[in-house]
């Protein structure tokens, strides 16, 4: 057998072995930065409603750190799972002690070159390739409450998916985003941690 006979018979192999297919490079695909993107203003209006049905005095919740990610459930095509879209940013509060609407901003990456490079849908920013659905998704790291008792709690992770990200013409994504303190944070006494309860969140697109 020649050394190019060879070299074939193990090719063809490798192309009939799932885990080897030259064209299946599960989730190890070039990072989206790597390719054209864009930064776009992020601006959030934060607000409070129903302070009159907390139980438990919160006036506020400031956000320590936390993760905006384009998001999919796990497949076995060509792509990957999750995406960075917001960078890191410095404390944010998303719980106040009126119903006034506050607003902070940020940047949220459109990753273009990815999305026309792995057929994803660049209307919207975290559409990132054809194998969705993607969505954007808000993890909410190291969360912190303050009481009317001066006590304040380390609130744990919660997550908020499905936030809309519609690409407008002028690139701003700007979103609504309304915290209801009747039921927002719940402790779950058998792990002894609060947590914000995602169902009294909504965030609406302008």
């Amino acid at each position: 057998m020649t050394h190019r006979t060879v070299a074939a018979f193990v090719f063809a192999c490798l192309l009939m072995h799932p885990g080897c297919d030259p064209e299946n490079q599960g989730f190890n695909t070039p990072e989206p930065w790597y390719f054209d993107y864009h930064e776009h203003p992020l601006v959030l209006h934060c607000r409070t409603v129903n302070h009159a049905l907390d139980t438990l005095g919160t006036t506020s919740v400031v956000l320590d750190a936390g993760a905006k990610f384009a998001r999919r459930h796990t497949g076995e095509k060509l792509t990957r799972s999750e995406v960075i879209v917001i960078p890191p940013f410095d404390s944010m509060q998303l719980v106040y002690a009126d119903s006034g609407v506050h607003t902070c901003s940020t940047t949220i990456a459109h990753y273009v070159g990815y999305q026309l490079e792995y057929g994803g849908d660049t209307t919207r920013y975290c559409e990132m390739d054809r194998y969705g659905p993607w969505y954007l998704q808000f993890s909410l790291n190291k969360s912190t409450a303050f009481f009317t008792s001066g006590e304040s709690v380390r609130v744990e992770r919660s997550i908020v998916d499905m936030v809309p990200d519609t690409v407008r013409p002028n690139g701003v994504l700007e979103l609504d985003i309304v915290m209801d303190l009747d039921g927002l944070l719940v402790f779950r006494p058998s792990l002894e941690r609060y947590y914000l309860n995602t169902d009294r969140i909504y965030i609406t697109q302008r």
